[in-house]
């Protein structure tokens, strides 16, 4: 994985960051290809920047990650994964967050290979762009698409 420093705290980040990991800022890219910049246009070139990762690949980048700037956590997408408070593989960040369920949620890939977010019947819900997820229904999610397990929200990224 290619890298490159973040324009706000200089720490090395994954070139296909929509966030730092370092210090948590959004990131922004000039779509001429001259890198993360700060503001709002690229000051080598004047383009607009774009909240989407600096990478020129042909194929549209999909989500790996989830970012929560209220945990200053950012979590690894694996397929099957379970969230909960008491089980899954994400227990380390959720086991002391009393609103998310003991087996809240998982993430999985669907037959054409897209991320997927299932709610496991939580208590008090799963959020995909603001609305509540159906019990057991999977929903798709993409980037820049804001998840939430009650009240703690994530950016797919």
């Amino acid at each position: 994985m290619k890298t490159t420093p973040c324009p706000f705290c200089s720490e090395l980040i994954d070139s296909d960051s929509l966030f730092c990991d370092q210090c948590g800022r959004e990131l922004k890219s000039c779509p001429a290809g001259h890198g993360f910049k700060k503001g709002n246009a690229c000051n080598e070139c004047g383009a607009l920047l774009k909240n989407q990762p600096t990478s020129a690949s042909s194929e549209p980048a999909e989500p790996s990650m989830l970012f929560s700037t209220q945990l200053n956590a950012r979590i690894k997408l694996m397929d099957g994964a379970i969230l909960g408070r008491r089980t899954g593989a994400y227990v380390d960040l959720f086991g002391s967050q009393p609103y998310v369920s003991g087996t809240h949620a998982r993430f999985q890939r669907n037959e054409t290979g897209q991320w997927e977010v299932v709610d496991l019947g939580s208590t008090n819900g799963t959020f995909l762009n603001g609305k509540r997820i159906e019990p057991h229904q999977p929903e798709v999610i993409r980037l820049g698409d804001t998840l939430a397990f009650y009240d703690l929200s994530f950016v797919v990224e």
